[in-house]
């Protein structure tokens, strides 16, 4: 896909990240941290996709774009370590809060994680655009 076409794939996939950082905003505030640590770690894939697109990789599994996002972006250094690991940590807690009826998200490092996710979203859209 090129030309006008993936460009508005790239610029859909960013308002889908925008759209789940903002629900993630809504849903810590009103105590729904499971919904919340969802939402966080979508904003990240839904960026990362935008990117996935920019570069011409696709995949429909979660697992193999993190792969390549660390693979391409982490290990060359072009994005900072600290991202790589809060893309797996939102990824484990995600899974963990959808699937793990014990687990709870912790709120406040749930707030932390929001201002993180923010920073590293303005990095991959910077990449992306």
């Amino acid at each position: 896909m090129q030309g006008r076409d993936k460009e508005l794939l790239i610029k859909n996939w960013l308002l889908k990240s925008d759209e789940a950082m903002d629900d993630a905003k809504i849903a810590v505030g009103n105590n729904r941290l499971s919904t919340t640590q969802n939402r966080l770690y979508y904003a990240i894939f839904y960026a990362i996709s935008a990117l996935a697109q920019k570069y011409g990789f696709a995949t429909s599994k979660h697992g193999q774009l993190l792969g390549w996002f660390n693979r391409e972006f982490i290990k060359t250094n072009k994005v900072e370590e600290k991202y790589g690991k809060l893309y797996i940590k939102t990824f484990d807690n995600r899974q963990r809060s959808d699937y793990t009826i014990t687990f709870q998200p912790d709120k406040q490092a749930l707030i932390s994680d929001i201002h993180d996710t923010e920073e590293f979203i303005k990095v991959i859209k910077q990449l992306a655009e």
